[in-house]
This record gives structure tokens, C-alpha cells and sequence, in this order.
């Protein structure tokens, strides 16, 4: 059986569950030690006599080298992701129904941006080539250009639910970021491949290599979709959560979103000689980008783990960087639409999503309350596929309205409907299904050895 206890990491009503101890052991004595290295052997050859010997060796190399140390839950904790009856941490989390809402509203402004605006404004992009820039729309824009913003807010919720989600252990974590990037990657890239190979100008053999990059998450382009530049960026801070998880180092969280904020706020306050580009080395430092996930983790340590209120000041000049950040990026965006209105835009937007966002984390409970039914559950999982489909299923969508003469605005109507009805057929069938069999595999024997290389204590 198991029992329920508050995670110590954690005061924002996280439960974790903990399986009762079944293997005590008393400090390193060395007479003691060695009697319950042997009652281990028997209970772990009762469980797997594969796994017996590895669990052996780890437990003499601990005890000779004088650093056992196993106290109340953490030793239980250490000792059955040991052993082959190793159960996973359940997590009882709170529903932000709001920032899926915003999520799904970010996803949508993106969508905006790539049907309403680049798909005819600039000289050349993926949605103008596919699309044929037949359409355009200046009277939007003024909103439109703005509408890249979203990946922005994509940034400040990531920070907030990836820090939030990292109350496990690291091979936890690992696995639910796999089942979150994977499988709706690997449904999408192929569908958005065998729509270059109908409307684009690519070849064969260069979209199975944009294909084949896509599906490896590899960081540079390029890749199926243009949208994808954001996945490396992700895939650095998941990363740095995940180093901190394997080394049991949590209790530097926070001073590492703090260093990280205020270092991409540094960055943006120097002074700039090239413009607005930044090359994608840059970005995968998380420089030009930090201060948005910084943002999102240090609202989830003052409003879910009781973190010190003088870290909003540090909240306030993390935003002061996302705001130099938003206006040289919207910039040259500005020039193009022939307004300013576009940078007013981006700026509001964004620090609306903030403001709605701790809303969404103040009034959990309430919101969750009044958005009753599964459909708020279902837009947060389909942002995912939208954000990945809409550029290349939109454009072409598009450009079939174009050769059927259908009038712009039903066009763009169109354009922004599918793709959202496909992202929810995808999320809710396909990517269910291969996070299932995904799951399995991964819970599989086979991953017993990986599994207990990454839960690995060092310290």
C-alpha cells in the first residue's frame, strides 16, 4: 500500500504519492549495513533476480565510501526507484483551466500573424511561397504583424508549467517531456512534408531531409515548418530544469531563473549594432529569450511555493527585457506593415497574457469552477498540433481558395478553421494513441537500466 504526504519541495498542494518502506535502513554501521545488504538481496531476488546485482554493487560502493546516508521518506524514495518494483510519482496538480484558455488564444494570434500578414507582406516566406500571395490583408495590418507575439506567451507559460511540473524525479520529468514533444511532432512533420511536396517548390530529396531533421528535433534549420525554431529554445530549458533534477540540486532553482532573467535582460539593454537578427547559436543560449521563461518560473515560486515577494522586483526586470526584446523584434515587423500600431500591440498583448496568467494561478479554482466539461482540456492539448500545422496547412488552404476563386476573407476564415479542427482531431485520436503505445515503451524493462542511470544520487 501506499501513503499520501505533502512533496518537500513543493507548497502549492502538490501530493505526492510515496510507497510505504519496505527495506529500512539504520546509519552506516558497518555490522548493520551488511545485514541489510543481505535482507536487500533476498526481497530484491524475490522481486528480479536480474537487478539484484546492480542494486548490490550501488549499495557497497555507497556504504564504502562512507556517504549513506538514508533519512525518513528520501531513503524510501532512493531505494524503491532501485528496485524493479519501482513505482512511479503521482502527482496531484491543480487545474489552470486559464492558461490553457491562454494558450490556445496565443496559438490562435500566431495563426493571426502567419495567414493575415506574412503570407503575403514580406518579399519571401513558407506561407507566401505555398500560398502564392494572393490574398492580402492591409487593412489588419496593424493587429496582424503584431501577432508573432504569441510565441512570446508560448515562452512565460512554458517557464511557469515546466518549473511547476518539476516536482519528481529527473527520469519523471524526462519522460513527460518526451510524451509531450514526440508524438504530436512526429504526426505533424509528416503531414506538413506531404504538403510542401504538393504546393511547394522543394524537392523530393530536400523535403525528406527537412523531414528528417524535423522528426529529430534537430536545433538548426532547416526544417518542414519555420515554426519549428521554437522546439530548440524549449528543448535548452527543459534541459537545464532536467541537470538540475539528476543532480538533486532543486534548491538552486530559483537563484538559476534569477541569473538567467536578469542575463537576457542584460543582453537586451547593451547596446544593439546588428538590428534585431539574432543568430541561432544566440538563441540557444537562452540570452535573447531567458527572460520569458525566467518570468513564468519566478511567478511559480512566490505564487505556488511561497517564494520571498522580493523576487517580483526581479519578475519586473525580467519584463523590462521581454519588453526591449518585443519592440527590436517587432521592429523591422513595424516597418513592414507601414505603422507603429504594431509595436503597441506586441507590448499590450504580451503584458495582458502576463496579467491573465496570474489570474489563471489566483483563481484556479474558480475558473475551474466555471469552465465546466472537457472542452478546455481539449483546446490546451490541440495548441500544440495548431502551432505546429497551421503555417503550412493554412497557406495551403489558401492557395486552393485562390484557384477556386473563393472571396479573401472566407479564404482566411478557412484558412484559420481547419487548422484548428485538424490540431483537436489530432490531439484527441492520433497523438493520444502514439503517447499510449509511447508510454508503454518507455515503462517497458528495457528502460529499467536508463531509469535508474538518471534517478542516480550524486550528492
Amino acid at each position: 500500500m501506499a501513503e499520501w504526504s505533502k512533496a518537500p519541495h513543493s507548497k502549492c498542494g502538490v501530493l505526492v504519492r510515496v510507497p510505504r518502506v519496505r527495506i529500512p535502513i539504520s546509519p552506516p554501521i558497518t555490522t548493520e549495513i551488511y545485514r541489510k545488504i543481505g535482507r536487500f538481496c533476498v526481497h530484491s531476488l524475490k522481486g528480479s533476480l536480474k537487478n539484484a546485482p546492480l542494486v548490490l554493487f550501488w549499495l557497497a560502493i555507497r556504504a564504502v565510501s562512507g556517504q549513506l546516508q538514508m533519512l525518513g521518506h528520501k531513503t524510501s524514495r532512493e531505494l524503491n526507484r532501485l528496485n524493479e518494483n519501482f513505482k512511479r510519482v503521482e502527482l496531484a496538480r491543480p487545474y489552470f483551466a486559464g492558461i490553457d484558455l491562454l494558450r490556445f488564444l496565443a496559438a490562435v494570434v500566431v495563426m493571426v500573424f502567419h495567414m493575415a500578414f506574412w503570407s503575403w507582406a514580406p518579399e519571401a516566406s513558407t506561407p507566401k511561397e505555398i500560398s502564392g500571395g494572393f490574398y492580402q490583408y492591409p487593412e489588419l495590418s496593424g493587429f496582424s504583424s503584431a501577432g508573432w507575439i504569441g510565441v512570446e506567451v508560448f515562452f512565460v507559460i512554458s517557464g511557469f508549467v515546466i518549473v511547476y511540473s518539476a516536482n519528481g524525479t529527473a527520469w519523471q520529468f524526462l519522460r513527460s517531456r518526451l510524451l509531450r514533444l514526440v508524438p504530436a511532432v512526429w504526426i505533424c512533420a509528416p503531414i506538413t512534408a506531404l504538403l510542401l511536396l504538393c504546393y511547394s517548390s522543394y524537392s523530393e530529396y530536400e523535403i525528406i531531409g527537412r523531414l528528417v531533421r524535423s522528426l529529430a528535433f534537430w536545433p538548426t534549420a532547416p526544417w518542414v515548418d519555420g515554426v519549428y525554431w521554437t522546439l530548440g529554445i524549449e528543448i535548452v530549458f527543459y534541459s537545464f530544469i532536467f541537470v538540475l533534477l539528476v543532480f538533486r540540486q532543486q534548491k538552486f532553482l530559483v537563484i538559476s531563473l534569477i541569473i538567467i532573467g536578469c542575463s537576457s535582460t542584460l543582453y537586451w539593454l547593451l547596446p544593439r549594432t546588428s538590428g534585431f537578427f539574432v543568430s541561432r547559436g544566440m538563441e540557444l543560449t537562452l540570452l535573447p529569450h531567458g527572460c520569458f521563461f525566467a518570468i513564468g518560473g519566478l511567478i511559480w515560486a512566490i505564487m505556488c511555493n511561497q517564494g520571498s515577494k522580493w523576487l517580483w522586483a526581479i519578475v519586473a526586470i525580467c519584463t523590462v527585457g521581454g519588453i526591449l526584446e518585443i519592440y527590436h523584434v517587432s521592429a523591422p515587423r513595424a516597418a513592414l506593415a507601414a505603422t507603429d500600431q504594431s509595436n503597441i500591440v506586441a507590448i499590450s498583448f504580451w503584458l495582458s497574457s502576463i496579467f491573465v496568467l496570474l489570474f489563471s494561478i489566483r483563481y484556479a479554482e474558480v475558473i475551474a469552477k466555471l469552465v465546466t466539461g472537457s472542452w478546455c482540456r481539449s483546446l490546451g492539448l490541440a495548441t500544440y498540433p495548431l502551432y505546429l500545422l497551421h503555417d503550412v496547412l493554412g497557406a495551403s488552404i489558401l492557395n486552393s481558395c485562390a484557384a477556386l476563386d473563393i472571396g479573401r476573407w472566407l479564404a482566411l476564415f478557412l484558412a484559420m478553421i481547419v487548422p484548428v479542427v485538424v490540431s483537436i482531431m489530432v490531439a484527441l485520436t492520433f497523438e493520444r494513441r502514439l503517447k499510449t503505445a509511447m508510454s508503454a515503451i518507455i515503462d517497458a524493462d528495457m528502460f529499467s537500466i536508463p531509469r535508474r542511470i538518471v534517478d542516480f544520487r550524486w550528492s
